[in-house]
């Protein structure tokens, strides 16, 4: 959601670049002076979402998505997989991290109304 925020390209090969050269950098340079944990860490993307969600904005925050791509759910898969792998690899750098976690105030997947 970040790199997002800061003009990632919202493609796979963007986010894993972002990753390597912004975060991984960052933590590796940091833990030779202090113990690095990632406070919170996610998956979510607007690629594997399959509409431009502009960093992890919705109708919830005010936000209409933009039209919504499908996306077969292997594709979906890999993209998750590999920027998983990516993140993981970075925050295992440092001293830990914490996965973010929460509950959705609304239903997107059954409730055709809403995206992103």
């Amino acid at each position: 959601m970040l790199a997002e925020a800061e003009g990632c390209p919202q493609t796979l090969e963007g986010y894993l670049e972002y990753i390597r050269e912004h975060y991984e950098k960052e933590v590796e340079e940091m833990q030779k002076y202090f113990p690095v944990i990632c406070g919170e860490w996610c998956l979510f993307n607007s690629l594997a979402c399959g509409c431009d969600t502009r960093g992890g904005q919705s109708v919830l925050n005010g936000v209409e998505g933009s039209s919504k791509k499908v996306m077969d759910e292997e594709e979906k898969a890999r993209i998750y997989c590999a920027v998983a792998k990516a993140q993981i690899d970075t925050w295992n750098k440092g001293s830990g991290y914490f996965y973010w976690s929460y509950k959705l105030l609304t239903d997107t997947v059954n409730d055709k109304g809403w995206t992103g």
